[in-house]
């Protein structure tokens, strides 16, 4: 959204780096509910570890 027509909270939600940031909580909750069920065997170290990644939407810009 054009910083020009947007308030910068809206413009906040509708950022990429918000999009990548929700994109990673439906993923992990995702493999949380495997997990859960027994589908995939996750360790809870690595799962918890998870939670604590970044994600540089630039970065993502960059290389796509």
């Amino acid at each position: 959204m054009g910083s020009r027509y947007s308030h910068e909270g809206m413009g906040n939600i509708w950022s990429d780096q918000a999009y990548w940031n929700f994109a990673l909580r439906v993923e992990l909750a995702v493999v949380g509910a495997k997990r859960k069920l027994g589908l995939i065997d996750v360790s809870s170290g690595d799962f918890d570890a998870a939670f604590s990644v970044g994600i540089d939407s630039a970065e993502i810009d960059r290389i796509e």
